[in-house]
């Protein structure tokens, strides 16, 4: 199964050009980059060669990234050029006691902490404007001015918020294991909650590029004992199973921003741990008949999510965990080692958006 992507990147423009310019960065810039910008270029190599031609370990050289922090020093096997121009927000425990919200570019390099030391904090999701971040803490989702460092405590008691594509709504989960729910909320009116989507284990909302639906994982209690992906659409409420395999684990559904891929992490048949699988969106596929995206043979690959063009941003490994960027069409992957467990990589979204 071939992967297109038709919004931002033409059929026929080569993986150089359509990773290389075709996005503009503007906005959470000025917020997220702080002193650090340009002050560190990685060469991330020449253009890679297809995924299947070669062997589990030759994903491309190891990099330093070093811009005189001690905080910022990690190795990067890259195959991916290029990433520089890109931007992440992930948590780490940073090898301590501790575990903040950090930002730094895609190729590793810049880091920067978002989120005091004395505050636990984890799931981080910039709103498409750059301006504010959504995260969590032992006490709910918080909402953090990027401009003013100013933080407010949103919805108490709940966790994985999602933004909508236009901003105006966060989508989050809440309630105990096994009985949670996923809520949306609009924030013009934070009192108001739009719609539960109630579900057994229900887990891992996330966005249509449109913004008419949510994507999540869900079980169905007495009758689907393991979540499976689902679809719901607001407007209609309908609700679509998306990779059906009541004994296959899926983690994690996040649709390309074309809205024709949905990638998830599926536990399949006969394996220890998780690969990232992709399949059209509009198209029921059982799971694990799509297409691999990491290889049978590579380390465990959980919370996905997808951003610019067929790059895709996950968690490698068992923990200690590391932040890994894959291209969903040929597998050219870059894994950004560091001191410490990494998780939760979230893309800053006007870093990759073209302006209006």
């Amino acid at each position: 199964m071939a992967l297109s992507v038709s919004n931002s990147v033409g059929t026929g423009v080569s993986r150089r050009a359509r990773l290389g310019n075709r996005y503009t960065a503007y906005g959470a810039w000025l917020f997220l980059c702080g002193s650090a910008c340009g002050s560190n270029v990685v060469d991330v190599g020449d253009e890679p060669g297809a995924a299947d031609t070669r062997d589990a370990g030759a994903i491309g050289p190891t990099l330093r990234v070093d811009s005189g922090s001690p905080d910022d020093i990690g190795a990067s096997k890259c195959a991916i050029e290029n990433l520089r121009q890109y931007r992440l927000v992930f948590d780490s425990d940073g090898g301590k006691l501790e575990r903040r919200i950090y930002s730094m570019r895609a190729d590793g390099s810049e880091l920067q902490a978002l989120t005091p030391v004395d505050e636990l904090a984890r799931e981080p999701a910039v709103s498409p404007d750059g301006t504010q971040l959504a995260y969590t803490t032992p006490e709910g989702i918080k909402l953090l001015d990027l401009g003013t460092g100013q933080s407010e405590l949103l919805v108490p008691e709940a966790d994985q918020p999602a933004w909508s594509p236009d901003g105006t709504r966060l989508a989050y989960r809440i309630g105990l294991e096994p009985n949670t729910a996923l809520v949306v909320l609009l924030l013009s009116d934070r009192a108001s909650e739009a719609h539960y989507l109630s579900g057994y284990l229900a887990s891992s909302p996330g966005w249509s590029p449109d913004g008419l639906s949510v994507v999540y994982a869900s079980a169905r209690e007495g009758v689907d004992p393991i979540p499976q992906l689902r679809s719901h659409t607001l407007g209609t409420f309908e609700e679509r199973l998306l990779a059906p395999g009541a004994t296959i684990r899926q983690n994690h559904p996040t649709v390309s921003l074309d809205g024709i891929w949905v990638a998830a992490a599926f536990q399949c048949a006969g394996t220890t741990h998780s690969s990232l699988w992709t399949s059209p969106f509009a198209v029921t596929t059982p799971a694990c008949e799509g297409r691999r995206v990491t290889r049978a043979d590579a380390a465990t690959a959980t919370n996905p999510e997808w951003g610019p063009g067929v790059l895709i941003a996950y968690e490698r490994s068992e923990p200690p965990r590391d932040v890994a960027i894959i291209a969903a069409d040929t597998g050219d992957e870059c894994v950004i080692e560091r001191l410490g467990d990494d998780r939760n990589p979230s893309w800053v979204p006007d870093l990759f958006r073209s302006p209006e």
